[in-house]
C-alpha cells in the first residue's frame, strides 16, 4: 500500500524529524519536488504494510501533510517507480 501526501517546503526539517523516528522507519519514504508532477510545494510517498501506516498515522503527527487524490497518487507513485527500475537497470551497465 502506498499513500501520496503534498507539504510546503518549510515543513522540511519537520518530515526529517518524523523520518527518524523508529516507527516511520519501518515505512518507506520517498520526496520529490512537486512541480515535477503538476503539485505545488514537496511531494512524500509513504509505502508499506496498510495495517503500519495507520498504526504510525494514529501517533505520529503528519498533519502538515495533503494528501493527493487517488488518481495523482497512482500517477505520481507509477513515474516514481518507473524512475527507479529505469536506474537499476542503468546500474548493470556500469558493472558489466
Amino acid at each position: 500500500m502506498y499513500r501520496a501526501y503534498s507539504y510546503d517546503g518549510k515543513f522540511e526539517s519537520t518530515l526529517d524529524k518524523l523520518i527518524s523516528d523508529d516507527r516511520v522507519q519501518t515505512l518507506s519514504v520517498t520526496r520529490r519536488d512537486g512541480q515535477d508532477f503538476g503539485v505545488s510545494g514537496k511531494i512524500v510517498i509513504i509505502e508499506g504494510n496498510e495495517q503500519k501506516i495507520k498504526e504510525v498515522f494514529k501517533v505520529v503527527d503528519f498533519s502538515f501533510l495533503t494528501e493527493l487524490s487517488e488518481t495523482k497518487t497512482k500517477e505520481i507513485y507509477n513515474r516514481v517507480k518507473e524512475e527507479s527500475d529505469e536506474a537499476a537497470g542503468g546500474l548493470g551497465f556500469v558493472f558489466q
